[in-house]
């Protein structure tokens, strides 16, 4: 396979193919060359541009091969003041940007003036290609530069079109020009003036041809049809003029498919496939695309319009209708009511609306709708900006007593952990009541015990007692015998200033303990006592006697054990606290002897609910209105209002069906949707305004794909922070990955009018892009084209180097030097220092064993010597090389019949 190679991209090839389809001339104007980021490319057909290009400009010619017609010969001329860079890669482009060609080259460096060496280098680019008649060629006159090959075959051509021979009836040649119209040489070529006067002469211009005397044969000598005998119009047999074509005029086309890819007139009819409705329809076809999308304009024989695009890949056509004047939507088409559908949903503004007169407007609470106000929204929810959750309760939503409200499950010996990150012995769990019942706090203090008290310090709070950890006596305020023996004394004595003659009546205070009233509010009371936080009882609560208790049991669920266990002697009640709203007293029990489960209100389960391997309900066990949370009619005409009022304007001709909006509150759809839920649930957008704090060890997760296409490639974006400022200034971090290349860290600073791009790519390169992009480091500033500016050269580098170097140098004499120049086959290079000039290059033999080889650049004074070296032979090489007659303008290279080709290399002043 050959290692270089130029193809037309799959971009390109399209445009081709559509260019000779569609007759307009694809321009090809541009060049551009690349280095491979310093490694020779493949070239690839799905290319969209080069690998790194470092120079583009206009085309010198494109022109087609004459030796190869499908060929076509891109050619662009680098200038000598362009490069420092090498040329691994090529690519041709249109006039609308698109790489149409790409191709590798031989590897070479491009050097510049700059660098001390340059030269004017013409690139050509060769490209096979079927239908080189749709691209337009470039060979004006206004060519960058003409290489040799186009001045040799532009001198051939004019030598050609000068070297010809008198023309005669048998060859073409050069004739002489002559007005006599009654010649008979056939040696000049006759002048416009001689044709017009025997054209006059022929035919009489007065007549318009009225005189021609067989006018049907001088049709056919025209080659005219019957056609130009047919009058314009619109019946059969006539011909349309242009405003009359493609079908108008005459009865339309009928297609049994609405998909087409041409611009046409047509109708369909009821069977037709793709048709816009069901009724028979004209059509107007337009090609949008070359894809193809074609969009529709369609009349139907109701007077309905429809547009449609269609789809190319399962060729169908999608429509929608329009609406006219003669065509109005209807209410449901705008999701609205009729008058009488009106009349069925809304009640008129004259009624009563669960006993609240609406005599004016209906002001309902939020309770009286089932919905949270405002405000108990606020305090019920948790807020997206700024919301605190006061009180976290989780409820299963169910009845069943077998239920866990909260359940970690795990097969590890520690399920729930709570770590803190410093080494400092204080952590909590908090438990607190409403109202103003204080914090408390269950955690491990200082000395790595387990305490509970109010105090953020747990080594403030009171320390739990345990087995493992047994208070002193010191611990409970008590003292040992010991103790007691050495701080207290016989009755005849006093203590703390008061005589024991009698009974000494101390305060707790005075023995360093709680009095009964600090005692109920630090302790759990045998009756009504309130434990503001959460406790573990170990063994279970009883409740009245040892039958009635609440246990804790084993990792399980079923009629053996469970996680937890409600122990009663008989039943299990559940009252009703509540005296304003709902059924009062016991609201159901649990019989636990038979296990029966009466509820005065509905059972309810999301899936079914089973008596003895039947559903409860049943068409032999139908429900009454009660059991599922319906009213009889003597019930409902107690609570609802009739269906012939109105409430808020709206006619209650049905029931009254108010939104919470019409009372200034939310459902508790609309709350769910407003607020974020106290557990499971998604925020897909979030502004914070206030403070906010993310803790824990893993990530935060964003997600969300947004994929679009451009000439690059396909990409990939999930945005994930926009910071907004004051006005347009705005701050963004996203991911984005451009599929099969690469993928970056993205961040846009932007303030409406500038712009700057950061990329941060995963193969560790940093991209900035912008309107000027610049890299500051400290007072150091990288600037875009190259240049650096800092206080270490007193701002450009550019300006630094200049000016050190200005008046050192004659820059008009150094910048018009020549010092180095030609190929491989021959160089020559002059050192400004020393004036020495090193030449060399290629010698092939000639016929005899002597060819002469000229020095590229002669020397002024001597030529100091030649090397040979052998490059190529015959068979073995039996003779020595040799440099003869050596002289300031060449010499003579000494070569026998094996020794084919030389390199040399020569040194002088």
């Amino acid at each position: 396979m050959s290692k270089y190679k130029a193809i037309l991209t799959t971009a390109g090839a399209a445009k081709i193919a559509a260019a000779s389809a569609g007759g307009k001339p694809l321009k090809i104007d541009q060049m551009a060359v690349g280095d491979g980021n310093g490694k020779l490319p493949t070239p690839n057909p799905t290319q969209t541009k080069l690998i790194n290009e470092r120079h583009r400009a206009a085309l010198n010619s494109l022109t087609i091969d004459k030796a190869a017609p499908d060929r076509l010969i891109a050619e662009l001329v680098i200038p000598a003041n362009v490069g420092g860079f090498w040329l691994r890669e090529m690519g041709l482009y249109d006039a609308d940007g698109m790489l149409i060609a790409v191709s590798n080259m031989a590897e070479s460096y491009k050097p510049k003036l700059e660098e001390g060496s340059g030269r004017t280098q013409t690139l050509r680019m060769v490209v096979i290609v079927s239908h080189t008649e749709a691209i337009t060629l470039i060979v004006s006159g206004d060519m960058v530069m003409a290489t040799r090959d186009f001045v040799a075959a532009a001198i051939n051509d004019h030598a050609k079109s000068r070297n010809h021979p008198d023309a005669t009836t048998a060859a073409k040649g050069f004739v002489q020009l002559s007005s006599v119209t009654n010649s008979t040489s056939e040696a000049q070529a006759a002048t416009p003036k001689a044709v017009k006067a025997v054209n006059d002469a022929a035919v009489k211009l007065a007549q318009n041809l009225a005189d021609l005397p067989d006018k049907a044969k001088a049709r056919a000598s025209l080659g005219l049809k019957s056609a130009a005998l047919c009058e314009v119009g619109t019946k059969v047999g006539q011909l349309l003029a242009a405003d009359e074509a493609f079908g108008l005029g005459a009865g339309p086309k009928h297609r049994s498919d609405a998909y087409i890819t041409s611009a046409e007139f047509f109708r369909t009819t009821n069977d037709s496939a793709n048709k816009p409705s069901t009724y028979s329809a004209g059509i107007v076809s337009l090609p949008i695309d070359g894809n193809p999308i074609t969009g529709y304009l369609a009349v139907d024989s109701n007077k309905k319009v429809y547009a449609g695009v269609s789809n190319r890949t399962n060729q169908t056509v999608g429509w929608c209708q329009l609406y006219s004047t003669e065509n109005k939507p209807t209410a449901a088409d705008v999701g609205a009511l009729t008058d009488a559908q009106a009349l069925q949903k809304y009640a008129l503004r004259s009624i009563k609306v669960n006993g609240k007169p609406i005599s004016a407007d209906v002001n309902l609470q939020a309770g009286d709708v089932n919905a949270w106000n405002k405000t108990e929204a606020d305090a019920r929810y948790l807020m997206l900006s700024g919301g605190t959750v006061k009180n976290l309760t989780v409820k299963t939503g169910s009845t069943g007593t077998e239920n866990t409200a909260l359940l970690i499950d795990g097969v590890e010996h520690t399920p729930l952990v709570l770590k803190r990150s410093s080494a400092t012995a204080n952590l909590s769990i908090g438990f607190q009541l409403g109202g103003s019942a204080p914090l408390y706090r269950l955690g491990i203090n200082d000395k790595n015990n387990l305490s509970w008290g109010t105090d953020a310090n747990q080594a403030s709070n009171a320390t739990i007692y345990h087995t493992k950890n047994k208070p002193t006596a010191a611990d409970v305020g008590a003292l040992t015998d010991a103790q007691a023996v050495q701080k207290y004394a016989l009755r005849s004595i006093k203590v703390n200033g008061k005589p024991l003659s009698a009974d000494v009546n101390l305060q707790a205070g005075d023995v360093n303990a709680w009095n009964k009233t600090e005692a109920d509010n630090r302790y759990l009371l045998k009756t009504g006592g309130i434990v503001t936080g959460k406790t573990r009882f170990a063994a279970g609560v009883n409740f009245g006697n040892e039958n009635t208790s609440v246990e804790g049991g084993s990792d399980a669920a079923g009629y053996t054990s469970n996680n937890l266990m409600l122990k009663s002697w008989y039943g299990i009640g559940f009252f009703n606290t509540c005296t304003t709203s709902g059924l009062e007293g016991v609201t159901g029990y649990i019989n636990t002897r038979s296990g029966d489960l009466q509820m005065k209100g509905r059972v309810l389960a999301d899936t079914q609910v089973i008596e003895a391997g039947k559903r409860v309900y049943s068409p032999n066990n139908k429900p009454t209105a009660a059991d599922v949370g319906a009213l009889t009619d003597a019930q409902a005409a107690q609570k609802y209002a009739l269906r012939s009022i109105k409430v808020n304007g709206k006619p209650l001709s049905g029931d009254v069906n108010l939104v919470a909006g019409d009372i200034n509150a939310y459902t508790k759809t609309e709350s769910d949707g407003r607020y974020v839920k106290q557990s499971g649930d998604n925020i897909n957008w979030l502004t914070v305004k206030g403070a906010g704090t993310f803790q824990g060890l893993d990530y935060i997760n964003k997600s969300g794909i947004n994929t679009y296409s451009n000439a690059e490639g396909s990409h990939r974006q999930v945005n994930a922070l926009r910071l907004k400022g004051e006005g347009n200034l705005v701050a963004e971090l996203y991911h984005h990955e451009l599929v099969g290349k690469y993928h970056n860290l993205g961040i846009h600073v932007g303030n409406g009018n500038d712009h700057g791009w950061y990329e941060l790519r995963g193969n560790g390169e940093l991209k900035v892009n912008g309107t000027w992009p610049t890299l500051h480091l400290g007072e150091t500033v990288h600037h875009p084209d190259g240049n650096i500016s800092g206080t270490a050269w007193g701002g450009y580098l550019s300006n630094f180097i200049t000016n050190g170097l200005n008046g050192r140098v004659d820059w008009n004499a150094f910048n018009s030097r020549s010092h180095v120049a030609g190929t491989r086959q021959a160089w020559w290079y002059k050192d400004e220092l020393t004036g020495f000039i090193f030449q060399g290059g290629v010698v092939n033999r000639g016929e005899g064993y002597l060819t002469w080889v000229g020095f590229p650049r002669g020397y002024t004074q001597d030529c100091f010597g030649v090397q040979l070296t052998l490059a190529g032979h015959w068979g073995d090489s039996n003779m020595n090389m040799e440099a003869q007659s050596l002289s300031a303008g060449g010499f003579n290279a000494a070569l026998g019949d094996n020794e084919r080709v030389v390199f040399w290399w020569a040194v002088g002043v």
